[in-house]
């Protein structure tokens, strides 16, 4: 909310409980609000923080006068101050104004089933740098360090692609203490670009039309420092295979070819075991009919091995390689317009992850249109083809009208221009 300072005011915040689809939070959303909050509303950030939490420091009346603010000066260390604050070295600047910010998820992990998100946001001039070569150095209470590729590709815990926001999920935990998260990051030759998005005026500037211009940015090899995260003793098991998270939520599913003849093509970007680490165990494919079924509760119809056309339920590839499956929608569906499909992932431990985001794909009727075109009657095809045929005749006339009467305004134009 800092950049907003002309906010008059702010009366409200988006919840996830809001009973008002205008302040109803959008957990969809490609913002920072869900990347760097898990998908959380802002009511419930707030309303989780150690001040408000438990019910703390309810709202109370506070005349004009006990608002006056108190400012303290403070002067920045160049140390770790925690996650979430940004220390004098986690923001470097390149010959080419390249800022580079990281940060973690949280500072602190304290139950079984939880882990770190690290985060990485290269920009240029507010642009977004695409196309970096991007490693995390995560050192462990024994000594350890273990690597970790950030990506930008909008899977996993990336939410958009190419949107210059480098992450990825870290769980390899072995031990109490604390972890000192660096990442090293350096432009790929040829391939590491400044991704400037600007909009053309079309008819006078009633219509734009969205353009990407894309520069070729250089960035010497340097390295940033996101903080660390610690492991309470209270988080019991420290070996994170033995507690078995589960495969990451599917986030990128789209549809690569609207239905035909009842026909879907899916594609998506394979999860892991442990979130996006390792091989998830089999994917389950549901289809609804509409999105008001997902909100009224009626229950999906899972895909079965028999009603998958490409592609194996039980054979996921690893995790963020592309996924390509070709679905027969069931019998019972093909009446429909449409559809609306998600994807579940389960691993070895039948831990099942979240439910992926929604597609429709909607039904093309080449299939009823087929049928029907079978059973017209020679009589009935006559009729239509006489039918085309008129109608071609009245569309070849009024051509024909139109070029004439262009043809004489323009004649008429050049007599008064000769007369003159």
């Amino acid at each position: 909310m800092m950049d907003r300072q002309y906010v008059p005011e702010i009366t409200g915040f988006c919840d996830n409980d809001s009973p008002d689809t205008k302040t109803y939070h959008n957990s969809e959303a490609a913002n920072n609000q869900n990347r760097l909050c898990g998908g959380r509303s802002t009511w419930e950030v707030i309303m989780e923080s150690d001040d408000f939490k438990g019910g703390q420091n309810p709202p109370r009346n506070i005349t004009h006068s006990g608002l006056r603010p108190i400012f303290k000066m403070a002067q920045i260390q160049p140390e770790f101050k925690g996650i979430g604050k940004r220390s004098a070295d986690a923001v470097k600047e390149t010959s080419q104004n390249t800022q580079l910010h990281a940060v973690l998820s949280t500072n602190a992990v304290k139950q079984s089933n939880q882990y770190i998100i690290v985060y990485m946001e290269a920009t240029n001039q507010r642009h977004p740098v695409i196309g970096l070569n991007v490693t995390s150095s995560i050192t462990r209470p024994d000594g350890s360090i273990k690597h970790l590729t950030l990506i930008d590709t909008g899977a996993g815990p990336d939410v958009m692609k190419q949107d210059g926001v480098y992450s990825r999920y870290f769980t390899e935990f072995n031990g109490n203490g604390s972890y000192l998260v660096a990442i090293k990051v350096n432009s790929v030759f040829n391939k590491t670009f400044t991704l400037k998005k600007t909009e053309t005026k079309l008819l006078h500037f009633v219509l734009t039309r969205p353009t990407t211009e894309k520069t070729l940015c250089n960035v010497s090899l340097q390295t940033v420092h996101a903080g660390m995260f610690f492991v309470a003793p209270t988080y019991k098991d420290i070996h994170i295979d033995k507690i078995g998270l589960p495969p990451n939520r599917v986030t990128d599913l789209k549809v690569i070819v609207p239905s035909v003849y009842g026909f879907v093509k899916l594609s998506w970007s394979a999860p892991g075991d442990d979130m996006d680490r390792g091989t998830a165990t089999a994917y389950t494919i549901l289809v609804w009919l509409s999105v008001s079924d997902i909100k009224d509760g009626i229950n999906p119809v899972a895909m079965t091995s028999s009603d998958v056309v490409k592609g194996n339920l039980s054979r996921p590839r690893d995790a963020y390689e592309e996924e390509l499956y070709v679905i027969r929608i069931p019998e019972m569906f093909r009446e429909d317009k449409g559809w609306v499909i998600a994807v579940i992932a389960e691993d070895d431990a039948h831990n099942i992850g979240q439910l992926s985001n929604l597609v429709t794909a909607g039904a093309r009727m080449r299939n009823s249109v087929k049928i029907n075109s079978h059973k017209m009657s020679n009589k009935t095809r006559m009729s239509s083809r006489q039918h085309r045929t008129q109608t071609s005749s009245t569309n070849y006339r009024d051509l024909i009208s139109t070029l004439l009467a262009i043809s004489s305004f323009f004649s008429i134009f050049v007599v008064v221009l000769n007369t003159k």
